[in-house]
């Protein structure tokens, strides 16, 4: 059984909101806060509307905002409980881990495909200017791991485990 995750974590999905975050991660973790954080989403008004309904039907704080928000966000206020931020880049993840020393993971979840991306896991592929990336946070102390829900056994994203890509 896996270690019970606490705190503040980010986690890389293109999918943003699905039922795997609003049933696995919301109510099973459970999270006390979820916010979606991206400029485009942020900026479209009838899509944050739709997933301000979504998260505020689940009885939570949080919303959807721009990376900058969030960053302000972070800094402004010491976060309590567990706190889920998705984020579908992972430059915005790097702003918010560099911003906020209270977030204690990045949990890489659905990458989809592309000419440039190479699978690293099942459904996770990504360019090596991501893998250098991850890589970076990593080395400065903040670990990548993939795991569908917050009661999974973790996989390390980083090399070496010999099953699996690796983002050094």
């Amino acid at each position: 059984m896996a270690a019970k995750l606490t705190g503040t974590v980010v986690r890389l999905d293109d999918r943003m909101i699905h039922g795997q975050i609003l049933y696995g991660w919301v109510i099973g973790w459970p999270a006390d806060e979820v916010w979606l954080v991206g400029d485009k989403v942020a900026a479209d008004e009838k899509e944050r509307q739709i997933y301000e309904e979504v998260i505020s039907s689940r009885h939570i704080t949080g919303g959807v905002c721009t990376t900058d928000e969030m960053v302000a966000e972070l800094r402004e206020r010491p976060r309590r409980g567990n706190c889920l931020i998705v984020v579908c880049c992972i430059d915005t993840a790097q702003s918010l881990v560099r911003s906020c020393k209270s977030i204690v993971e990045i949990d890489l979840a659905q990458r989809s495909g592309a000419d440039d991306r190479k699978e690293l896991l099942p459904n996770v592929h990504l360019t090596e200017e991501e893998i250098a990336l991850l890589g970076e946070l990593e080395n400065e102390g903040i670990p990548v791991m993939h795991r569908d829900l917050p009661g999974d056994e973790p996989v390390s994203v980083a090399a070496g485990d010999g099953k699996r890509g690796g983002v050094r």
